[in-house]
């Protein structure tokens, strides 16, 4: 065993009442070390029998499931290599894909794009960035961070139209940040006064905050640090329990989840206002976390070898037993899916001066809904407007500026993932009509 083993109301009312319906399935891949195998488990129905993997001699330790669900990359801890496994290697016993990265590689993350993987190789302080366009699988370069990097998360600047990686040096107390020109590293921990040793990273899905979870030394109690991807600002960091481990954001981004592997808890933090939610029990040495995209759960590998399954909405922790699990850390984003198909023939037209009419086909019967996003035209970012029911096919949107034109785009989304985007179309409301109240406004 090497050393890191050691240790608006309406809006809201859709939401809850879609996540609460389960669509298209959800896989969580867990990479098991002591039993050198990865195991797939449908998340609609755990307890059914699982698939697995065997990975002889490789210790498999991290996993990140790629943005459209077709294959999982799990570190090899032992051999030091990377494993790339299709949903065919699960179902036909075929051998997956290994290539060759760094020493004692653990942590792994997949940019949003799905054009690059990153992995965290303990032993040697170095990043591996691979390569995975048009099917490739390689090793496009290494990058130096600091002292044992462990955890790992990566995003994609639409703004500055590049990756920016994440990734904990643990010995050290840093997170490096890894963009196509260069690293920078900062410190973690504000206003704690034992210091750190990071392991988990986790970036919401809009790119906007990175959690790095912060193990403090014995007897403190661990912390969460959140950081502000827009300038790399460190906020103060959040108390959790002892023996913080893993991190992983859910719910759209509007929860982090961080596990306490010694408390044997899980610390739930809002995004909105970076406030501790709650906290939830676990099982035994709970490690690794991960959660879908769009659903309220999130799943916690547990030292006895089963899963808590957290509920935000309901607040209640299941636990799911005999799923072939056998020492599993599973650190990173082990859980994920195929996307839904996305809309088609959507359209626009105005209606009046305030208001415009947006109609699409439904092609998909995996999906529960939709999202609908805008932006005046001239600006760079959309924003979310909507979201959906499955069947819905037409959207009334209200209150706008005449004689404006507006952009619009909408995708389809289930539990586990986005669907690609249909738009942007352009529309252009009314011109405004002649109004006495406006005039009887002007004579008071």
């Amino acid at each position: 065993m090497s050393r890191l083993c050691l240790g608006l109301a309406g809006v809201v009312w859709i939401w809850a009442s879609l996540a609460a319906t389960a669509w298209a399935v959800t896989y969580a891949y867990i990479p098991s070390y002591a039993g050198n195998t990865v195991t797939r488990v449908a998340m609609d129905d755990p307890e059914a029998a699982p698939l697995q993997v065997s990975l002889e001699g490789c210790g498999p330790y991290g996993a990140a499931v790629a943005p459209n669900g077709a294959f999982v990359l799990v570190t090899c801890m032992d051999n030091g290599t990377l494993a790339k496994i299709t949903d065919a290697d699960f179902e036909e016993d075929s051998l997956p894909e290994i290539i060759a990265v760094g020493n004692e590689p653990v942590g792994v993350a997949i940019e949003p794009r799905g054009r690059l993987a990153y992995v965290s190789n303990y032993a040697d302080d170095t990043v591996s960035e691979i390569s995975l366009v048009d099917s490739l699988f390689q090793v496009s370069r290494t990058i130096t961070v600091g002292n044992g990097p462990w955890g790992i998360a990566a995003m994609y600047d639409t703004e500055a139209q590049i990756p920016k990686v994440y990734v904990a040096n643990h010995f050290d107390g840093t997170v490096s940040m890894i963009t196509a020109t260069g690293v920078e590293t900062f410190n973690v921990v504000v206003n704690s006064p034992l210091g750190s040793s990071p392991i988990g990273v986790a970036v919401t899905p809009d790119g906007q905050w990175v959690y790095v979870a912060n193990q403090a030394p014995h007897p403190g109690n661990g912390t969460v640090a959140v950081i502000a991807t827009s300038d790399n600002t460190v906020f103060p960091t959040l108390a959790a329990e002892l023996g913080t481990w893993g991190v992983a954001a859910g719910a759209q981004g509007d929860f982090v989840y961080a596990t306490n592997s010694v408390s044997n808890s899980v610390t739930v933090i809002r995004t909105s206002d970076q406030m501790v939610h709650g906290r939830f029990p676990a099982g035994p040495a709970p490690l690794g976390v991960a959660a879908p995209r769009n659903g309220n759960f999130a799943y916690v590998i547990n030292g006895d070898d089963t899963i808590s399954r957290i509920n935000i909405e309901t607040q209640v922790v299941d636990t799911i037993s005999n799923v072939g699990i056998d020492g599993a850390y599973a650190l990173g984003a082990f859980i994920g899916g195929t996307p839904p198909r996305r809309p088609t023939g959507f359209s626009g037209e105005a209606v009046a001066d305030n208001r415009i009419e947006l109609t699409w086909t439904d092609p998909a019967t995996d999906a529960p809904g939709f999202k609908i996003e805008r932006r005046p035209q001239g600006l760079e970012i959309f924003f979310e407007i909507i979201q959906l029911p499955a069947g819905t096919t037409r959207y009334e949107d209200h209150g706008l500026a005449s004689e404006t034109t507006y952009e619009y785009r909408i995708r389809a989304f289930n539990e586990a993932a986005d669907s690609a985007y249909t738009g942007p179309i352009e529309v252009t409301t009314e011109a405004g009509g002649f109004s006495w109240c406006f005039i009887g406004s002007l004579l008071k």
